[in-house]
């Protein structure tokens, strides 16, 4: 009866690290699509907040130190 050769741990894994390396790759790739899509969502909100004719009202959804504001009608805060 013939033996197997045994396997050495690191090519059991091979799978293993394949889909690891697989899913580093694709987590890159999100990371970097997460990044351009959050400088588009701040490009956009820059040009709302200048040409929205804000109406300021108190924010009270946010109850910290000092008092915030939100316009009515972009839903921004105030900068100060």
């Amino acid at each position: 009866m013939k033996r197997e050769p045994a396997l050495y741990p690191i090519q059991m894994a091979e799978n293993e690290m394949r889909e690891l390396n697989n899913l580093r790759g694709e987590l890159s790739t999100l990371k970097k699509q997460m990044t351009a899509v959050q400088q588009k969502i701040k490009e956009l909100e820059g040009k709302i907040y200048t040409k929205c004719d804000h109406v300021w009202t108190i924010d009270r959804t946010n109850v910290g130190e000092h008092t915030e504001y939100v316009c009515v009608h972009c839903n921004m805060s105030k900068t100060v």
